[in-house]
C-alpha cells in the first residue's frame, strides 16, 4: 500500500524534509517543480546529505537553466504537466530501489495540470499508476483551499495538516 502523505508547507519546510532525507535509510527520489537540480544538490551538500538521491527536475528547462556537470543522478523533464514522463521517471528509479519519493510541490504539479482543462479524473489515473513505494506530496497551506488541490486531496490516503517526521526508516 502506498503510503501518500501531504504536509502543508511552513516556512521551514524544506529544512525539515533535508532532515528527514537525512534520517532515511532508503534512496530518495526528488521531484521538484520549484527548486532547480543545483540549488538541491548544494543543498544536500551543504546539510551533509550523503544519502543516494536522484531528482527529477521540472522546472530547469522552463527557466532555461544548464544541466549541472555534477549531476549524473538527475532526470531534466520539458514539462512539468507531462503526468506521463514524470510516471515513466518515477518508475524507473523505483525500479533502481528508490524507496521514498518526495513532491515539491504538489500545489505546482496539479495547478498547472488542472489549468490545462484536464480533470481530476486523469490526476485519480496518475497517482494510481505510480508504484508502490512511499510518498510525501508536499503542498501550500495557502493552496489548500483552491479547487485544483480540493479535487486532488480526496484521493490520498492518509493527510497530515502540519509536517512531522514520517519514519520511513
Amino acid at each position: 500500500m502506498k503510503k501518500l502523505i501531504i504536509y502543508s508547507k511552513s516556512e521551514d519546510y524544506f529544512n525539515k524534509i533535508l532532515k528527514e532525507i537525512k534520517k532515511s535509510k532508503h534512496k530518495v527520489c526528488y521531484i521538484s517543480l520549484n527548486k532547480t537540480a543545483g540549488f538541491l544538490q548544494s543543498s544536500f551538500k551543504k546539510n551533509k546529505i550523503k544519502n543516494n538521491i536522484y531528482i527529477i527536475d521540472l522546472i530547469s528547462q522552463k527557466l532555461k537553466k544548464k544541466k549541472p556537470k555534477t549531476c549524473k543522478d538527475c532526470d531534466f523533464l520539458n514539462s512539468s504537466c507531462r503526468l506521463d514522463e514524470i510516471s515513466n521517471s518515477i518508475k524507473k528509479v523505483v525500479k533502481k530501489g528508490y524507496k521514498l519519493i518526495i513532491f515539491d510541490s504538489l500545489s505546482n504539479l496539479f495547478t498547472c495540470y488542472l489549468a490545462e482543462g484536464s480533470d481530476e479524473g486523469v490526476l485519480k489515473e496518475f497517482l494510481d499508476s505510480l508504484p508502490n513505494t512511499n510518498y510525501i506530496f508536499i503542498t501550500s497551506k495557502n493552496d489548500e483551499e483552491k479547487p485544483a488541490i480540493q479535487k486532488i486531496l480526496k484521493f490520498f490516503k492518509v493527510y497530515e495538516k502540519e509536517f512531522r517526521p514520517i519514519g520511513i526508516g
